[in-house]
């Protein structure tokens, strides 16, 4: 599918802020686990431990109504799991907690 392979290839950023509130059709895309096959969550902050101050992070904030506080662990885990064991390419940042590289190992 053309739209498939247009959006496959964006970076995680838009598939999550920009794609799935396009229509309908677009977010049912983005639900492919062939769109999550490339994970760099050191495009969206390069520093983990910033992570909670990115300008990523107020955005996601606000376009899916997220109440309390932010949680990266909880970000990867979702992302990782709508990838469905399709990632192909996963950077992570250097600083990134033990348990999230166990979770991604593992899955």
């Amino acid at each position: 599918d053309c739209l498939m392979n247009i959006v496959e290839r964006l970076e995680m950023e838009s598939l999550v802020l920009d794609v799935p509130f396009v229509c309908k059709s677009w977010h049912k895309v983005t639900c492919n686990p062939q769109c999550w096959r490339r994970l760099d969550f050191f495009r969206i902050h390069p520093d983990y431990s910033y992570f909670d101050s990115s300008s990523f992070v107020s955005r996601f904030l606000e376009e899916y109504e997220v109440r309390g506080n932010f949680s990266a662990f909880g970000f990867l885990k979702s992302v990782v799991k709508l990838s469905d064991r399709s990632v192909t390419f996963l950077a992570l940042p250097g600083c990134c907690t033990m348990e999230s590289l166990l979770y991604v190992a593992d899955k």
